[in-house]
């Protein structure tokens, strides 16, 4: 019975190298680092799950920096291990923010840890419960061991100061509103009235006592004007409006995690199958030794 199950995982590991290589990558954390230390900076990852990793090729790295810190080839870590590793390739920003990164050989961002300030001077960033997800800082670090052990830094909370109160500004005095100055009270003696112009006397005129008949002419283009006005309240000759064209759909963007889901469910499916046949293969063949024997 050991035999068939180490068969069918060493079948699954061969179908499946991708899948197995991610979930076990998964289980590897940055549990603590020191980014302002005495002598160098070092960072502790954690293996919360039961196989031993081999992080030969994987690399340390702040946000983005131009150098970056490689894991030596050969380096293990067990079940439930602690390892850290000092180095002056980190680059973490002492006191402004940054991010303490871990990759894997394809450079792919395993677990990362970003902070807006430094926690200060020999103080550490580290999850309070080791693997889990609330970070805190530390005053006494637990390099290598088991964050349970360290000491809490206090956060500091700043002490409110009493504003002065405002004095009184004095209000201004009015300022005297100016006298009016006196005006000249002296007439003139003597005014010039013009002289009137003599009016050209009239000129009889016959008055026309019968209007000017409106011309054909003119009653085409009053006839015109009124047909322009009724046509212009009509119905008919209103443009209708364009119908609005209906809003475009937006594409549903296709969800990656869901293909690659169909596609291991696929290979599962197979791997299956194949397991099956060995399976039935070698049982049949005990059972033809046996009736031979």
């Amino acid at each position: 019975m050991k035999a068939k199950s180490a068969l069918i995982a060493f079948l699954l590991f061969l179908i499946f190298p991708p899948y197995f290589s991610y979930v076990f990558a998964a289980d590897i954390l940055i549990n603590e680092f020191l980014v302002d230390p005495d002598s160098s900076q070092w960072v502790e990852l954690y293996n919360k799950e039961q196989s031993p990793i081999d992080l030969s090729g994987w690399y340390i790295d702040d946000d983005g920096g131009s150098q970056k810190f490689t894991i030596p080839s050969g380096t293990i870590i067990n079940p439930g291990e602690f390892k850290a590793f000092d180095s002056s390739l980190f680059n973490f920003n002492r006191t402004s923010g940054d991010t303490a990164r871990l990759l894997n050989q394809n450079e792919d961002v395993i677990d990362s840890y970003s902070y807006s300030q430094g926690p200060g001077e020999n103080k550490s960033f580290g999850r309070e419960i080791d693997g889990e997800e609330n970070w805190i800082v530390f005053s006494s670090t637990t390099k290598e061991t088991s964050n349970s052990g360290g000491v809490f830094a206090p956060t500091s909370t700043p002490t409110p100061t009493n504003s002065p109160t405002p004095t009184k500004i004095p209000t201004p005095t009015k300022t005297p509103t100016p006298t009016k100055t006196p005006t000249s009270t002296i007439k003139p003696t003597s005014i010039l009235v013009p002289t009137k112009t003599p009016t050209p006397a009239k000129t009889s005129v016959q008055k026309s006592t019968s209007q000017p008949k409106p011309t054909s002419s003119n009653k085409d283009s009053e006839s015109n004007n009124d047909l322009v006005s009724v046509l212009g309240t009509s119905d008919k000759n209103k443009v209708p409006a364009l119908p609005e064209s209906p809003k475009e759909t937006e594409k549903e963007s296709s969800n990656p995690g869901s293909i690659i889901a169909i596609v291991f469910i696929a290979l599962g499916v197979i791997s299956l199958s194949l397991c099956g046949i060995v399976i039935f293969w070698s049982y049949k063949k005990s059972k033809n030794a046996r009736i031979e024997e």
